[in-house]
């Protein structure tokens, strides 16, 4: 079996870098983002399953007022 020299390595790395790096820059070229408003990010993003870290933090909290009431009435 032949020994590699890590030059010779490296270097095939780094072709392979710059041709990946050039195939997506002309691959992107012609891709424009659409504009997205942050009520339909919100609306897509409730589709996909996604909540507010806010509405989490205030369930637990009324979960939390609701079972220290329970207790306290017992």
């Amino acid at each position: 079996m032949r020994v590699f020299d890590v030059k010779s390595i490296l270097l095939g790395i780094g072709i392979g870098i710059i041709f990946t790096s050039i195939i997506c820059m002309i691959y992107l070229m012609g891709i424009k983002p659409e504009k997205l408003s942050e009520a339909e990010i919100k609306k897509l993003a409730k589709q996909y399953g996604m909540v507010e870290g806010n509405s989490i933090y205030s369930e637990q909290k009324a979960s939390n007022k609701s079972s220290e009431s329970v207790e306290t009435t017992d």
